[in-house]
């Protein structure tokens, strides 16, 4: 069919191809910058790189977003053979890789970290149905039961729990240290209708009592502690804050699709960012103490980021055009912020891409992809 009328002609192609499956600047100059071409993920902020299962896992996600199997394929390879001494099915990633003292590059710490490992597995599991890769499945299965095996937990008084890696995390007899961050809603909601017969569903139900009841000024808190005795608890100093891990919280409540029937609880819970902002403050708070409210420092770019789902879903368009409009006074390029870090980037594929709506999560926890037939 040919058309005269190069309007009409223009007009469907847009129906054909939604601008949602245009380039994506953000995501190919982080390719540019943090991805050898091996498929490993660097963070330079600690010089000279280091790698973290959590960015591998990151990687993989915004991978299948942008439907690239090639680069799924690499950035799996390496972390399975660098991460998980070539065998994925059989040990969880280590989180840590880089140069030892000795000038060798090796893993530097052996411990796992569940928010990389939940997000690996739900993305392989993803991952097997766009792109017809049983094995994939497979994979993504066998990596479900490591996790139960090793990081999962059975809290007297609250049910079964997701610890945020192998050791480390039991402190006694009735103790356990936890990180709001590392338990996005929605990823449980999707393993459990992935995995059925897993602790999944329960995970999210408690999931959810955690991220409501924890809650300090309105914010999340970086991490915590429970017991049966005593409830949520900080022992230490670094767990009374809301920082660099807690930010994550208000994305994935931002993210959960309207449908999920904790998201406006959740929401209302946190309000600590929204207040802050509407209190005249041009940028959110990098560190806020959980003891008395205080805030101090200034957010980077990423932090901006991480607040627009948020400040979307509690439809404060002002605030969210004023934070956007912050993270481009601090960018210059396609990248995020003054230094662009690692992390922001992050926080910023994970906004951008929900709000252009190359991703969604729906009901259930299910991936909608802009590239979806």
């Amino acid at each position: 069919m040919f058309y005269h009328n190069s309007k009409a002609f223009l007009l469907m192609l847009l129906m054909v191809s939604p601008p949602v499956l245009a380039d994506w600047p953000l995501w190919q100059a982080y390719q540019e910058r943090f991805i050898q071409q091996d498929g490993r993920v660097i963070d330079y902020q600690q010089p000279p790189g280091i790698t973290t299962s959590e960015g591998q896992a990151y990687a993989l996600f915004f991978s299948l977003v942008a439907n690239q199997p090639k680069q799924f394929e690499q950035l799996l390879h390496w972390t399975e053979k660098h991460l998980a001494r070539g065998n994925l099915s059989q040990n969880l990633p280590a989180w840590l890789w880089g140069q030892s003292a000795s000038g060798d590059w090796q893993v530097l710490d052996e411990n796992s970290a569940s928010d990389a490992d939940i997000w690996l597995a739900y993305t392989l599991l993803e991952a097997a149905q766009r792109w017809q890769r049983p094995d994939y499945a497979k994979l993504g299965h066998d990596l479900l039961q490591l996790i139960i095996r090793y990081q999962v937990a059975d809290l007297p008084g609250l049910g079964k729990m997701l610890l945020p890696g192998q050791h480390g995390f039991v402190l006694g007899e009735d103790r356990w240290l936890l990180n709001p961050s590392y338990l996005p809603p929605q990823l449980f909601c999707g393993l459990a209708r992935l995995d059925p017969d897993g602790p999944w569903a329960e995970i999210y139900r408690n999931s959810l009592r955690l991220l409501s009841e924890s809650s300090r000024f309105g914010y999340a808190s970086d991490w915590l502690s429970y017991s049966h005795a005593e409830g949520w608890q900080w022992l230490s100093e670094q767990e009374q804050t809301a920082s660099y891990d807690a930010i994550r919280v208000y994305l994935w409540l931002g993210m959960l699709p309207e449908t999920d029937a904790g998201k406006k609880i959740l929401l209302e819970k946190h309000l600590g960012p929204l207040n802050w902002l509407q209190a005249g403050n041009h940028f959110p708070p990098e560190y806020v103490d959980l003891t008395t409210g205080e805030t101090k420092g200034r957010g980077p770019a990423g932090f901006s980021a991480a607040l627009l789902p948020y400040l979307q879903s509690l439809h404060e368009n002002e605030l969210l055009d004023q934070q956007q409009a912050r993270i481009k006074r601090k960018s210059n390029g396609a990248l995020l912020g003054e230094y662009q870090h690692y992390y922001d980037q992050m926080l910023g594929l994970f906004a951008f891409g929900w709000l252009e709506q190359r991703y969604q999560f729906t009901e259930n926890g299910r991936l909608k992809l802009a590239w979806d037939d």
